[in-house]
């Protein structure tokens, strides 16, 4: 069976001559139940059931177009070099995919407060080569899921801005680094990471290592409040910013206050 939508008289005169029957009325804007062949076979069949027949209704193309509208609501950018794509919140889960920079992911739920790992949808470029859907490229909602993998990538290493280049080796020298931080996430090691603030052409970058050996860069703008010397994004989700104070730890805040301080690391 198919579902048609009526969307005219015309048509619904059409569908009940299809079915052969005369004992059941149709108004426009009903939704009808169509076999997929005709009981009167000799009948010529309209071009317009035809093509109704053989494609999505209207209701149902509104509805996977609204679930992949849902799915992408959230878009943010890998910016580590190769970042791994994890099965789990958890540097020892499986790797799914190896996504390079600049890889669009689309965020599903963040668990920043706890983990600060994200679980995101990213689509296999593998897999479909199309970057929007079309009548002719999904019918169901199990071919658009088709579409996407599951998994998760740690906060740090995604960004809502694009990167703009590849980190290249004079990134990872040792010249212009302000300091070098141990971020220790209590109860989880496999979390813990370190964080460098670099001085660049263009003004200040923020890099974070992670233990697995995967890594990201973001660029940080370097302001003052009361004498105060902050670092932060441009853009942040959480309003976080960056103090170091005169022991040489790196103090992190968010909209909410103080969250913690990241010590020191000798270069």
């Amino acid at each position: 069976m198919e579902v048609i939508k009526v969307t005219d008289k015309a048509l619904a005169v059409k569908i009940i001559d299809y079915v052969g029957s005369s004992n059941i009325e149709l108004k426009v804007g009903q939704l009808a139940s169509v076999p997929q062949e005709s009981t009167r076979p000799e009948k010529n069949i309209a071009p317009l059931v035809t093509k109704k027949l053989n494609s999505k209704s209207d209701l149902e193309l509104a509805r996977l177009k609204s679930l992949k509208e849902k799915y992408e609501s959230n878009l943010m950018y890998v910016i580590g070099s190769i970042v791994n794509f994890r099965e789990s919140y958890t540097t020892s889960s499986p790797v799914l995919k190896k996504l390079p920079r600049g890889s669009v992911v689309y965020i599903q739920e963040s668990y920043f407060a706890i983990t600060k790992w994200s679980k995101v949808m990213y689509r296999d470029a593998d897999i479909w080569s199309h970057h929007s859907i079309s009548e002719d490229d999904i019918n169901t909602e199990e071919e658009l899921n088709s579409l996407y993998i599951d998994g998760w990538i740690h906060n740090s290493l995604l960004s809502t801005r694009k990167p703009s280049k590849i980190i290249t080796r004079r990134d990872k020298s040792k010249s212009g680094i302000l300091g070098r931080w141990l971020e220790v996430v209590p109860n989880l090691p496999e979390y813990n990471h370190t964080i460098v603030i670099r001085k660049t052409d263009g003004g200040y970058s923020m890099e974070t290592h992670m233990k697995d050996g995967s890594s990201g860069s973001s660029k940080v703008v370097e302001y003052f409040v009361a004498g105060e010397r902050r670092f932060r994004e441009p853009r942040n989700t959480y309003d976080e910013y960056y103090v170091i104070d005169n022991g040489g730890g790196l103090r992190m805040y968010d909209r909410e206050g103080y969250i913690k301080t990241a010590s020191p690391v000798k270069h």
